[in-house]
């Protein structure tokens, strides 16, 4: 399951973990698009909450089942969300069966394509807060493969915040961060300390 909606310099991106299986267009034989979220019913009420779906495509939405969804319903609901200006997409492009987390490393496999798609669509508008969840999954992957020393590049640190200064230089320069604020980073990274500093506590 890919993405859908504007490709065109959209307003915003929403970019989710990975597609749910109840995606209709997780079934083998269907003939329509490959958008996320085709089919369910509670994402949309985010949309439309914040006023980025029309009013009878949402009641249509809601009206109907998950296995009514048809692709010319389909089209026409991600006719709309374009229409907005948006774009929805996934770290992961894989479903799968049940509703357990994909391993990581699937996510880091998916990366380097998450980057390229981010960057093709030039967004006018910061990210959606599945974005903080991009960057905790790029955190995470670097830490669960005991490699955090190559960010730190292979420094000891005084104190925290020495560690998270150069963690952030670090980041910042980087590829993935082009369209990201250096105090989101700062933000995050204090997080991850806090939240994985046993990890960290070595570089101090």
């Amino acid at each position: 399951i890919y993405n859908g909606g504007c490709e065109d310099n959209p307003d915003i991106c929403f970019v989710f973990m990975n597609p749910t299986g109840r995606n209709v267009a997780s079934l083998p034989n269907w003939p329509g698009p490959y958008h996320p979220w085709l089919g369910t019913k509670n994402i949309w009420d985010l949309f439309h909450a914040v006023n980025l779906l029309d009013d009878n495509i949402y009641q249509e939405i809601k009206s109907i089942k998950g296995s009514e969804w048809t692709p010319d319903f389909s089209k026409k609901v991600y006719e709309d969300i374009t229409n907005h200006k948006v774009f929805i997409t996934n770290l992961g492009k894989c479903t799968q069966i049940d509703a357990r987390p994909l391993k990581d490393s699937y996510f880091k496999d998916y990366l380097p394509l998450l980057e390229k798609e981010i960057k093709a669509l030039k967004i006018n508008y910061r990210y959606s807060s599945g974005i903080r969840r991009i960057i905790y999954a790029f955190n995470y992957i670097i830490e669960m493969e005991k490699r955090f020393h190559i960010l730190c590049n292979e420094k000891m640190y005084k104190n925290k915040e020495e560690f998270i200064d150069d963690c952030s230089n670090f980041i910042y320069r980087s590829e993935i961060s082009v369209h990201y604020k250096k105090e989101e980073w700062l933000e995050v990274l204090n997080e991850v300390y806090e939240i994985k500093k046993e990890l960290i506590k070595p570089y101090l």
